[in-house]
């Protein structure tokens, strides 16, 4: 758990108007989530939403899908 202070909200909108300037849509749930994971140093962001993969270089951390060797996350049977 990581405690949204004022110094990680500034952080969200840096990169929602960094992404503005390139003409990209950033929502400020995504920019805390984003904050976040850039405050705590993860290595990997892992999200099905592909709008992340083109923040990676701002960001600092690779960008994936989540994946599971034992079971499908989405769209897997139910054997």
């Amino acid at each position: 758990m990581v405690e949204v202070d004022q110094i990680l909200t500034f952080q969200a909108r840096d990169l929602i108007r960094q992404g503005l300037q390139k003409g990209w849509h950033l929502r400020p749930n995504d920019a805390i989530h984003l904050a976040t994971a850039i405050r705590i140093g993860v290595d990997e962001f892992h999200t099905y939403d592909g709008k992340f993969d083109k923040l990676e270089s701002q960001c600092g951390f690779r960008v994936r899908n989540p994946r599971s060797s034992r079971l499908p996350l989405i769209g897997g049977s139910n054997e």
